[in-house]
């Protein structure tokens, strides 16, 4: 994300703004800080208060609810300050701070949404072969990697690129990234790297997992027809049981008519509804990752070639809805998994986390 076109308003921003408007702008920003670190930090407290929930797949929502605490805690607050002043009052070396981690966490929170995806797709296309490479350990190599590889792609070029350049363009009253006003190629680069490949990988994904759920569906449904309950036997076949915890298969072998049949009975019990919850919760992921992505990534791509064609407040709205994607992450991620709803439900409600 880049406030570089906010800056070219010779204007300053409060002089857009009633007292009555910068009031409400004040107070609907720090809602949606106070709601999205909260969130957040609640995907902790669970994961602490039911033990259920300790798995190795969950330390990925764990490192994606990281980053987005962070920008709620901190990131929203700064750029509500640089919004509601006009200009930067607060020096350098915090503008290279609010830069630096807003731009770290904001991408290590679309590659973990990435590595997620990713992560489901392998553990309903080959649960076996995955499951028996992906150890704790390698996970954690995993997360490290997203966290260092979001780091490296930022961070030391929003430092060192005004001495690169040998140039600071950036007025002192002024807080954006200098090469993203410099440079279209890089302007484009970073979209395409932050936004749209992310997303066609994304939907990529979910579309095999919604496709392979649909497929697996339709054999249960017709290993369950009478015909197939007369004197054949069928070997190999495989009924599937969508787990609650991470929407993964679990493939039973089955040998014979009547265990096949007697296996197939408990399935068709929680196999509708789970394989709704799976289709409703892919959708709601990727929707609210391109909707909130996609006003600033937008005008990114536009803004080069039509410097006219986004006004300051465009940029305002697509730079802060970006934001909105860390409020949202945890409802997405979290609360629609049943074993999250239910310990939040024994959080807020005093409701037992076994019921």
């Amino acid at each position: 994300m880049s406030v570089s076109n906010v800056s070219n308003d010779s204007e300053l921003l409060n002089s857009r703004f009633t007292s009555t408007e910068l009031g409400f702008l004040v107070f609907g920003l720090t809602l949606i800080s106070f709601i999205a670190t909260i969130a957040n930090i609640c995907v902790f407290i669970a994961y602490v208060k039911n033990q259920s929930l300790r798995t190795a797949s969950n330390w990925l929502i764990l490192s994606l609810a990281v980053a987005d605490t962070w920008i709620g805690a901190v990131s929203i607050n700064f750029y509500t300050v640089y919004l509601v002043y006009g200009n930067w009052p607060l020096g350098k070396i915090a503008c290279n701070f609010w830069l630096s981690t807003d731009y770290w966490c904001s991408q290590a929170s679309v590659v973990h949404l990435l590595v997620i995806s990713v992560d489901r797709y392998l553990v309903i296309r080959v649960p076996l072969a995955y499951r028996s490479v992906r150890s704790n350990l390698r996970l954690k190599y995993v997360i490290f990697f997203v966290w260092f590889l979001s780091f490296v792609l930022w961070v030391p070029w929003i430092i060192s690129y005004p001495y690169i350049a040998g140039k600071q363009d950036v007025p002192e009253d002024k807080c954006y990234i200098q090469f993203l006003t410099d440079s279209v190629f890089l302007t484009i680069f970073t979209a395409c790297s932050a936004y749209y490949i992310p997303l066609l990988m994304m939907v990529f994904m979910y579309i095999r997992i919604y496709t392979f759920l649909q497929k697996r569906k339709r054999i249960v449904n017709r290993v369950k027809a009478p015909q197939y309950f007369s004197d054949l036997v069928v070997p190999s076949v495989s009924c599937v049981s969508v787990t609650q915890t991470n929407t993964c298969l679990e493939v039973d072998s089955i040998v014979n008519n009547k265990e096949l049949s007697k296996t197939c009975q408990t399935v068709s019990k929680i196999k509708y509804k789970n394989y709704d919850r799976a289709k409703k919760l892919l959708i709601l992921i990727i929707s609210a990752y391109a909707i909130t992505w996609f006003p600033y990534n937008v005008f990114a791509v536009i803004s080069p070639f039509c410097s006219t064609c986004v006004t300051a407040p465009l940029w305002d709205f697509g730079y802060l809805f970006c934001y909105i994607n860390s409020l949202v992450n945890p409802f997405c991620y979290a609360f629609g998994n049943k074993r999250f709803k239910t310990t939040f439900k024994s959080m807020f409600f005093g409701r037992n986390i076994n019921s």
